[in-house]
């Protein structure tokens, strides 16, 4: 089934659309797999009650880059950019109209002659050697959602000489049939219902609860303790492994949720208490 093609009249009309439906870098975002946002966060503007991310200078550059980096690529690969192509026009799922895409431009492949999807990346300057895995799941999802069974990759290298790496795809049907999955899952179960998702981190626990219930203690678990005796040791070393400090600081900021303390066998081992400034202080006993 052809997809359902709109041209929005304007800026604002392509935001409404992006509003409610679940564009590809979202779609990295159901998947548990984004690096900048997570499930919960998504829900909370999905559903209204978060304003998205405002347009940052890196996005601004980055979409005012593509274009001269698919035209010099273009001259350098014999491959053609479609005319027309290179706007923001969106595709939605003929059956799921929650899902859609806008894909960055359309091409003549220089060898097959067939049509192809280019997705466009700039990695802030930094030396990507390899496609990241949400660029491969954004790819896909475009792929399934336009019909196209062929696509690659684009994206900026900042090393001279090179100027660009380019990598081509074939379209993995069980790959999107599993980003669809979860797509489905968190638009259903989560924003059609109103029911937020499992909370990944700390950020989502402020998001929830930005001032933890006063005066309220909960009660720890043993496999807590454990954690707790091990950041205590970790604590006191001074070559302290951050990265797994602040795993365990995460999870039990997960656990806590909007507790001001835990207990273990009658005994505080974390607070999370917010200071005069509005700031929660997690602190280990």
């Amino acid at each position: 089934m052809k997809p359902i093609k709109i041209i929005p009249k304007s800026e604002k009309d392509w935001l409404t659309i992006k509003k409610e439906t679940i564009g590809s870098s979202e779609a990295t975002i159901a998947c548990g797999i984004s690096q900048w946002k997570t499930p919960y966060e998504l829900f909370l503007e999905k559903t209204g009650r978060k304003e998205p991310d405002d347009v940052n200078d890196s996005m601004i550059l980055g979409k005012l880059l593509e274009r001269p980096l698919v035209e010099f690529w273009a001259i350098k690969t014999g491959h053609r950019p479609i005319k027309g192509t290179f706007r923001d026009i969106v595709y939605k799922h003929p059956v799921h109209p929650f899902i859609s895409c806008t894909p960055d431009v359309f091409f003549i492949h220089e060898s097959t002659g067939k049509k192809w999807l280019l997705e466009v990346k700039n990695p802030d300057n930094r030396r990507v050697d390899e496609p990241d895995k949400s660029w491969i799941i954004q790819l896909t999802y475009q792929m399934g959602i336009c019909g196209i069974k062929k696509g690659a990759l684009l994206w900026s290298y900042p090393q001279r000489g090179v100027y660009f790496l380019y990598q081509e795809f074939d379209f993995n049907q069980e790959l999107f049939d599993s980003i669809i999955y979860a797509v489905i899952e968190f638009w259903t179960e989560y924003v059609q219902k109103d029911v937020p998702p499992p909370l990944s981190n700390a950020s989502d626990v402020l998001y929830q609860y930005p001032i933890e219930e006063e005066g309220k203690v909960i009660e720890g678990s043993e496999a807590l303790s454990m954690t707790y005796y091990e950041m205590k040791q970790l604590q006191d070393i001074i070559n302290t492994n951050t990265k797994i400090l602040e795993k365990h600081k995460n999870d039990v900021k997960l656990f806590m949720l909007d507790a001001e303390k835990v207990k273990y066998c009658d005994q505080i081992i974390f607070s999370w208490k917010t200071n005069r400034a509005g700031d929660r202080i997690f602190r280990i006993k």
